[in-house]
């Protein structure tokens, strides 16, 4: 008589109330719910191995922290799975119900469609801060949108940005600004009443006496605008001064002598003497007088180290002839040399 052996339990059908049981006892668990899971765990190593899997099922939502709703419509789905297979000899009413369910699922979906919409990008936030340095000092700073300023000596600003406009009040100092690109937030630099506007550019903006402001381009393209006196576009080796309320011409001036204070250098090539004067002196230990060569028309070429200003203030002043009288503390009052008798 031939052997007969139990038949194989169904996988699906094994799936399916292993599931519901360790989910019943995970939700209200109790001595009853806790007997009737091992009963059925014991029943063969099929059935241990059915709640295995149903319990690292119920475990994953957690060990990969995906949000509760996620981990909903995953049980949801499995559900469908299981009664799929629980009444799949009445596959019209199982694809029927179905078909319900999905719809439901479908528009909770749609309701709560902003927990699984892509991340926005994250919202500007306003911010404000002040910087500042002192004597042989210089200073770097990358800004939150990514844009640079170096601070020459002696230079204080301050920084708001806000999520329509980045600026930047210079009340003394010289910096260097390279402005990251954001044509939704511009780039504004004040300095007195002189403003000048960028989007994405590189450009110097000082202002070493309170009544003087200069603006200079290496890159891209900047407008400088003073109320009292109009406004200004300049490109990439031009610069433009305002002076006492007064703004100058835009005049060009190569790239190697903007910025080059970052490095440690004034570069002049054939820069008029007074505008060489005022951009040494600001690293020299003297106030300079200079109205009575208001109308010196020399011109001044070289390398000068700004640590070395003192020296290089001394070399200018004897190639032009220009004596310094003490005006009272370290003020000098400079003056054309009298001529020499033979």
């Amino acid at each position: 008589m031939p052997t007969t052996h139990p038949p194989s339990p169904d996988r699906d059908l094994l799936d399916a109330q292993a599931f519901e049981l360790v989910e019943t006892h995970r939700r209200t668990p109790g001595p009853e719910s806790l007997a009737a899971l091992n009963a059925f765990r014991s029943r063969s190593s099929a059935h241990a191995s059915a709640v295995r899997q149903a319990e690292q099922f119920l475990d994953l939502p957690r060990q990969i922290q995906r949000p509760r709703r996620t981990f909903f419509l995953q049980s949801l789905w499995f559900r469908l799975d299981l009664w799929w297979t629980r009444f799949a000899e009445h596959r019209v009413a199982a694809s029927a119900a179905i078909a319900v369910l999905a719809g439901i699922t479908t528009l909770w979906v749609l309701a709560n469609r902003s927990e699984y919409a892509a991340p926005a990008i994250a919202a500007v936030e306003s911010t404000a801060e002040t910087f500042s340095t002192g004597w042989r000092q210089q200073r770097e700073l990358v800004l939150s949108d990514g844009s640079t300023v170096w601070l020459g000596w002696q230079t204080a600003l301050a920084v708001e940005l806000t999520p329509t406009q980045r600026h930047v009040s210079l009340s003394r100092g010289v910096a260097a600004f390279k402005v990251t690109g954001d044509p939704h937030r511009p780039f504004f630099v004040s300095a007195g009443s002189v403003r000048t506007r960028v989007t994405g550019t590189e450009f110097v903006v000082s202002r070493q006496h309170p009544s003087h402001v200069e603006v200079a381009v290496l890159e891209g393209q900047v407008k400088v605008l003073d109320p009292a006196t109009g406004e200004a576009t300049l490109n990439a080796a031009q610069t433009v001064s305002v002076n006492d309320g007064a703004m100058s011409a835009v005049t060009r001036r190569s790239p190697g002598e903007i910025g080059q204070w970052r490095d440690g250098m004034l570069v002049f090539n054939d820069r008029p003497l007074l505008d060489a004067l005022s951009a040494l002196a600001p690293y020299t230990r003297y106030q300079l007088d200079t109205s009575e060569i208001a109308g010196h028309s020399g011109l001044v070429s070289g390398v000068f180290f700004i640590d070395q200003a003192d020296e290089a203030l001394l070399t200018v002043l004897q190639a032009h002839r220009i004596q310094t009288d003490n005006a009272g503390g370290n003020r000098l009052r400079l003056r054309h040399a009298r001529p020499q008798r033979p």
